[in-house]
């Protein structure tokens, strides 16, 4: 197997989660370690990783501009705000900070916050660390935990069959462990703000690449704790504001609309049962308006089109369903299960 199958970006993020040895990474990526090292000679050469250690014990790491790290507190008593991190990680940056156009300032501040507030609040971890990256193009920050990890948590909260169906529910949005004191709109948001996303935690990865409009779950080295990372293009355009004003109501700004990758859900490209339905349908009702996006679908089945859109629709008739990217046997079997119109 050649180093084809993978790509820089690839070793990159994989060194993201932890030191890692050229054995680890081929097992990893499925390829042998000398299409591993092509890959981490390129980085070294660029000063994007390093070997650190010697023979057996030699591992490889992902070389940021700087990595911060604070202690959390064990109770509601005193610590550190995510507001003072990130204004002590400003000030460490105050040229790099000032570069970035006033959108991906916007959007870098409202996502690294409320990532650090999650890791305060829901990590159950005793420490966190931002590691940031500043090149001529893009901004990388990563914020990791030594928690539970965040699938791990909301699986147990939601009691839902797997970790998996927890990274389908964080991806609808409005779904909280913690309702007195979250929303459930952070994670949402902050996938949609960014170029690139990743929440990392139990082998698994949640993944919004929103320029080419992809979500996706994918395996991760990260097992410990919870890693989110974040990639932004310097000269960005996209601000928090042109993300709340898509998804939430102009008028009285409440989050009334929402769109999710029904493959999130999926352990296949087939979607057949009544009970698939139900778990991609809750927590839908939250919203005003469901854009379901069936890209990526092969088939549906008559017992999940019967029970999503003529059950479950009864039954919520304040939330109205809508589809797209959908194949054409998928738009059949849809629109042959609906309803009547009265």
């Amino acid at each position: 197997m050649t180093a084809d199958r993978i790509d820089k970006e690839d070793v990159l993020t994989a060194l993201a989660s932890s030191p890692q040895s050229t054995t680890e990474l081929a097992r990893h990526f499925g390829v042998t370690r000398q299409a591993v090292l092509h890959h981490l000679s390129g980085l070294r050469e660029m000063g994007m990783a390093r070997q650190i250690g010697q023979a057996r014990a030699a591992r490889w790491v992902r070389v940021f501009t700087e990595t911060f790290y604070w202690e959390l507190p064990q109770s509601d008593d005193g610590g550190i705000a995510e507001h003072e991190m990130w204004a002590h990680v400003k000030a460490h940056f105050p040229d790099e900070i000032s570069g970035l156009s006033g959108e991906t300032r916007d959007a870098l501040e409202y996502v690294v916050t409320e990532m650090l507030n999650n890791a305060i609040d829901h990590s159950s971890g005793t420490s966190v660390s931002l590691s940031a990256l500043f090149d001529d193009t893009h901004v990388e920050v990563v914020v990791a935990d030594n928690g539970v990890g965040a699938f791990h948590h909301v699986q147990e909260h939601f009691d839902l069959p797997s970790e998996m169906d927890a990274i389908a529910h964080i991806a609808k949005g409005q779904q909280t462990t913690n309702p007195e004191r979250h929303t459930g709109q952070g994670l949402f948001f902050s996938s949609r703000v960014v170029d690139m996303f990743e929440v990392a935690a139990g082998g698994h990865a949640w993944q919004v690449d929103n320029l080419r409009n992809d979500a996706t779950i994918a395996p991760s080295m990260t097992q410990r704790g919870t890693r989110v990372t974040l990639k932004t293009d310097v000269r960005g355009t996209r601000s928090p504001r042109m993300v709340f004003d898509k998804y939430a109501d102009p008028d009285d700004y409440k989050f009334d609309r929402a769109n999710f990758r029904v493959s999130l859900i999926a352990r296949g490209t087939s979607f057949v049962s009544r009970s698939e339905a139900k778990l991609l349908a809750a927590g839908l009702e939250n919203y005003e308006a469901v854009e379901l996006d069936f890209a990526n679908v092969a088939t549906v089945g008559q017992g999940f089109v019967d029970e999503l859109f003529r059950v479950w629709a009864a039954q919520h008739p304040d939330t109205a369903l809508s589809m797209i990217n959908a194949s054409e046997e998928v738009a059949y079997m849809v629109n042959r299960g609906l309803p009547p119109r009265q």
